[in-house]
């Protein structure tokens, strides 16, 4: 979704709204990544209102698919049948995102597909419905074609005066306010099989665990570093950066991580050696541009902290690194 931003609004509009979010504009050069729930909304609410329009995922509704899921798409998509796909999507789910929820409850002659959203009170929600919708259909348009639609669709957010345009948009009835996001179709539909190499299965569900490394962090200190680790060069590495990304205050930020036994301070520190590890592997990178993107004031800074930490210079750490390979 951020490269849709970036290519939609431009470069300005982009970064604001990633700063809006307490977001590294890393994300949108990796592609990956830990984003937690609220900083997702956070950022379609800025684009939201940078663009003029409170429905802008309207727009993008062609371009979005479960495949935009990467292995984790892919694995759904390859089930014989429509059925199974979203069984399995169901059974997953906490590998693409831990605290949301997809259930499917099968009726006499329909069925609900439910989506349960973790951040749904946050605002910028209704951009995440609509595009978690869309991608929901995608799932039934790989087995019954483009042009199937559901019965009907329910949204968890008020009808906003939108009724018509999102009905045009998903070509169905849709209600508003409900308990959750829902799609009712046809009990029939279901048994659609695979159009593609139906009945061979050539991903399994350990090799989405593998590439999603067992899902999102749990422990809080994990998240941080996640965060950290994106957000080095920009200036965002900060315990106040991170807590309003996560949507907590400072100090709940720092309750959390004691109680983990760990300390904001020491995991940056933890961070950027690392990532000055991995750094000093490239020959082409100074000692000065390296402390930069570690966010260290000086060179002299990132010195003394690498020498803390290793024992030796980082010039000297090259130097030996380079020797033994």
């Amino acid at each position: 979704m951020p490269g849709f931003v970036f290519d939609g609004l431009g470069e300005k509009a982009f970064l604001g709204c990633m700063n809006d979010a307490a977001l590294s504009p890393n994300l949108i050069a990796e592609q990956k990544g830990f984003v937690p729930a609220a900083a997702i909304n956070r950022f379609l609410a800025s684009v939201a209102k940078r663009s003029g329009d409170e429905l802008f995922a309207i727009h993008y509704l062609s371009q979005l698919s479960v495949l935009d899921y990467g292995i984790w798409g892919e694995y759904v998509l390859e089930a014989p049948s429509l059925l199974d796909a979203i069984l399995r999507a169901t059974r997953i789910i906490h590998l693409h995102a831990s605290d949301d929820r997809l259930t499917l409850d099968v009726g006499t002659n329909t069925a609900t597909f439910r989506y349960v959203y973790a951040e749904r009170k946050v605002e910028g929600y209704p951009q995440v419905a609509i595009m978690s919708a869309k991608a929901m259909i995608s799932l039934a348009h790989h087995y019954l074609g483009s042009t199937w639609s559901p019965l009907y669709m329910s949204f968890d957010f008020s009808e906003r005066g939108q009724s018509s345009r999102l009905e045009t948009a998903f070509d169905c009835p849709i209600r508003f306010g409900h308990r959750c996001l829902e799609l009712e179709i046809s009990k029939a539909d279901l048994l659609a099989p695979n159009p593609k190499s139906p009945g061979v299965q050539y991903l399994t569900r350990q090799d989405v665990e593998r590439a999603c490394f067992g899902g999102p962090p749990q422990r809080y200190s994990d998240i941080v570093a996640n965060i950290l680790r994106q957000n080095l060069g920009f200036d965002q590495s900060s315990i106040d950066s991170v807590a309003r990304t996560l949507r907590l205050s400072k100090r709940t930020l720092q309750r959390r991580l004691d109680l983990e036994g760990h300390s904001f301070r020491a995991l940056l520190a933890e961070v950027k050696m690392q990532r000055a590890v991995e750094l000093l592997g490239e020959r082409d990178i100074s000692i000065s541009a390296l402390a930069g993107t570690l966010d260290y004031a000086t060179p002299s800074h990132f010195a003394r902290a690498f020498r803390s930490s290793f024992g030796v210079s980082p010039t000297n750490f090259r130097a030996q690194r380079g020797h033994r390979n």
